[in-house]
């Protein structure tokens, strides 16, 4: 992603600037949310476990996301009930949150994202020891929450993803952990893994129906992707400076000769330097047009 700043420098010694400047990045937003404080009403639950003993069975959950843009991801909220009416021992479980580029690398390899695999040794967020609500069967419906800002992981707009969620742990011990559907229209979720009959399945299709629409008890954060800063150029004698802001790291000033799909974009060789909380580099005017442009490394 980049910001392009254009320079003509025509006999006269005259500037033109034309900037495109794109907006600073917002605050998290929400991708999808179907969890309900407090809610009791939690239906069909899924199992969600990865036994780490010598069975080593598997089951996976996971949601689908399309970004309208490039987004990071931020945190991952989800449900759990445990197998027993018995509260469950969170520090028997290991978790992880995973990314999928598509359904087809979900359901070949439900116990590792091709896109991203963030393990946890405990919830960084949620409430592991007071439930969020007690449901009809008597469980307790614990919301878990993992904060995700550290993986580098960037979504391309207008791409689905599956995000998706398991426990590891050896289930003798540490039982099995399950997430609830949630009244919440729209696409189904799936789970996947060799306890499922068939490997996957769409969770409205498992044993006949669920109750309300397949969805689970899931939420997403995401965080628009870095934006490339407001590049500001300016003649100075026969140099010309550009200057940005000293906030914006990993950037990489480059240039060429023609703002064109083909044109061949080389880095700036001049290292900047900061100056008054921006970086700044000075090159010469050398040339009649001259394109310049950050780009995040």
């Amino acid at each position: 992603m980049s910001s392009n700043v254009a320079r003509r420098i025509p006999p006269g010694v005259m500037l033109l600037l034309l900037l495109f400047c794109a907006p600073l990045p917002a605050g998290s937003m929400e991708a999808f949310n179907r969890i309900i404080p407090g809610w009791t009403n939690y239906s069909t639950a899924f199992n969600a476990t990865h036994d780490t003993g010598a069975v080593g069975d598997y089951a996976s959950v996971a949601a689908s996301f399309t970004p309208e843009e490039p987004v990071t991801l931020g945190a991952f909220d989800v449900i759990v009930i445990g197998s027993e009416t018995r509260p469950p021992d969170f520090a028997r479980f290991q978790f992880r949150v995973f990314v999928w580029s598509n359904l087809d690398a979900l359901v070949q390899e439900p116990r590792t994202g091709d896109v991203a695999t963030v393990a946890f040794a405990t919830p960084t967020g949620g409430d592991s020891e007071i439930p969020d609500a007690i449901t009809r069967g008597g469980r307790g419906a614990y919301r878990l929450s993992f904060h995700l800002t550290n993986s580098p992981v960037v979504l391309a707009s207008n791409q689905t993803y599956w995000i998706g969620f398991a426990a590891l742990g050896a289930t003798p011990t540490s039982d099995e952990l399950f997430v609830p559907t949630a009244s919440d229209p729209g696409d189904s979720d799936v789970q996947a893994g060799d306890l499922v009959v068939g490997g996957w399945r769409y969770l409205v299709d498992a044993s006949g129906s669920t109750v309300y629409s397949g969805r689970l008890a899931l939420a997403l954060l995401v965080n628009p992707a870095d934006t490339p800063p407001a590049l500001a150029i300016t003649l100075n004698g026969k140099l010309v400076e550009l200057t940005w802001p000293g906030t914006a790291g990993n950037f990489l000033l480059e240039t060429a000769f023609e703002p064109t799909a083909e044109a061949t974009w080389i880095p700036v060789e001049t290292e900047p330097f900061e100056e008054d909380g921006r970086w700044k580099v000075t090159v010469p005017a050398s040339f009649e047009r001259q394109w310049f442009r950050l780009r995040h490394e």
